[in-house]
């Protein structure tokens, strides 16, 4: 085998076979091109199934298409994003807030469905030190409804001219609370 700029320092073993490369072992794996006994340190991407993948940072992945639909990856190289089936799915943003469905989570937990409806779970939106449950149908900035704890009384908070509305399979009122009262 030929190498250039090829440098190794105490102990380091680089073995060759069939086109496959093996660091730290003499054998590589079978059916890999390459295997390292030991940590590994990448700069900047892996890549798999030769696909072309330009956002910063990471890429770890599976395809077998040669193309990249499901993976990990650094989209901000902050940020850890999840996708699948072609789409990004998860993410955890640089604080530690966890999207599903998102890319910009506001709470430690914000799940967004298909449409415009959204659950934050961590604090009130507009109060620290409250855990809550906050809902919302528009858009992640406001929150319309939230379930809260102060460490002691249960709260359920509505933002100011909205009605508090129970019902039953999300038919017909049984009871309101009217905006105001």
């Amino acid at each position: 085998a030929a190498f250039a700029n090829l440098t190794t320092t105490g102990t380091t073993t680089l073995a060759t076979n069939g086109g496959a490369v093996a660091i730290n072992t003499t054998v590589p794996v079978a059916g890999n091109s390459l295997t390292v006994n030991g940590s590994a340190y990448v700069s900047s991407s892996v890549y798999g199934g030769g696909g072309v993948f330009t956002a910063p940072g990471y890429v770890v992945g599976l395809s077998g298409q040669n193309d990249f639909t499901s993976y990990i990856y650094s989209p901000t190289g902050t940020e850890i994003g999840f996708r699948a089936n072609n789409g990004e799915r998860m993410r955890i943003d640089a604080n530690g807030n966890v999207g599903i469905g998102t890319t910009t989570p506001l709470a430690r937990l914000t799940v967004q469905g298909s449409g415009s409806g959204f659950v934050n779970i961590g604090e009130l939106s507009n109060a620290s030190g409250y855990g809550a449950v906050n809902f919302s149908r528009g858009t992640l900035t406001a929150s319309n409804y939230s379930l809260a704890s102060d460490g002691g009384d249960l709260l359920i908070n509505r933002q100011a001219g909205n009605s508090i509305h129970f019902r039953e399979n999300n038919g017909t009122d049984q009871m309101f609370i009217a905006a105001g009262g």
